[in-house]
């Protein structure tokens, strides 16, 4: 009987072809370049609740799409808040399926591994694992002699 295998998501993408990948930085993505219409872009205060909130999504034209294609989400891929509400994650589906991961998220791309997209969505919505991960964002205040 095969046990648990303890390993870090860098070290699961490494081994499956996957990735980990923060959003575009504010020189690739302005916020001129966003209007009404065309392809969403996730920012962390899309991501409620574990889903992907449309409601006051942001959009680029499908020039900033082919630009930006590094950051095109696929089915599974984790899109989880980097700033902020470090807690904030969702899972991409069917729907999802090309929108790009915005600034303040990254992208967590599995690859061909073992280990299911929805386990890890599910373990990292944990309370404790979202402490943890809080515990090692936190930046220590260097007091100055």
């Amino acid at each position: 009987m095969r046990g648990w295998i303890k390993s870090t998501i860098g070290e699961i993408c490494d081994t499956g072809g996957g990735e980990v990948k923060t959003g575009p930085f504010g020189s690739q993505l302005h916020q001129s370049d966003y209007q009404g219409t065309g392809t969403p872009v996730i920012m962390p205060a899309d991501i409620i609740n574990g889903k992907i909130e449309q409601s006051r999504i942001a959009r680029v034209s499908q020039n900033h799409v082919d630009r930006l294609h590094k950051h095109k989400l696929s089915k599974g891929d984790i899109i989880y808040g980097r700033r902020s509400d470090i807690g904030r994650q969702a899972i991409v589906c069917n729907e999802n399926v090309g929108w790009l991961c915005g600034t303040g998220c990254l992208r967590i791309s599995l690859g061909n591994t073992s280990v299911i997209p929805e386990f890890l969505h599910l373990y990292l919505k944990m309370p404790e694992i979202i402490g943890w991960i809080n515990k090692q964002a936190k930046i220590t205040k260097i007091e100055e002699p």
